[in-house]
């Protein structure tokens, strides 16, 4: 399977899961899927190299990639953050393809889900 495969069968597997905050809960994590999501992201982390990934009682997911620059060689390090629930913007249970397309050279590829009644088509 080539990259560009690859990372759109991730990206579907994660879109997948219905993390939509529930704000009646009371509680964080306020969907369990959002601990499925956080769960599934650690495994795949691991398989990537990454290491001390830990998923807390919040199921707030961390991990370190390790270096692997000459011994002495240091660089600042980064941090990434991501939120794994999303909001309630009337598209729940609404399945659809994905459309990827470019604008230009300039502009990275832009993902936007189109529904079953919708054409993806270039330019669109």
């Amino acid at each position: 399977m080539d990259k560009k495969s690859e990372l759109l069968t991730r990206f579907k597997r994660y879109v997948a899961i219905s993390t939509q905050s529930n704000p009646k809960a009371g509680v964080v994590p306020s969907n369990p899927a959002e601990r499925d999501l956080a769960e599934l992201l650690a495994k795949e982390l691991a398989e990537l190299g990454l290491v001390d990934i830990e998923i807390s009682e919040h199921a707030v997911l961390t991990s370190k990639l390790p270096s692997n620059l000459p011994e002495g060689q240091t660089v600042p390090a980064i941090g990434w953050m991501v939120h794994m629930d999303t909001v309630d913007v009337g598209l729940s249970g609404v399945s659809g393809i994905l459309c990827l397309r470019r604008f230009s050279r300039e502009q990275p590829i832009a993902a936007a889900l189109r529904f079953q009644d919708e054409v993806c088509r270039p330019g669109a």
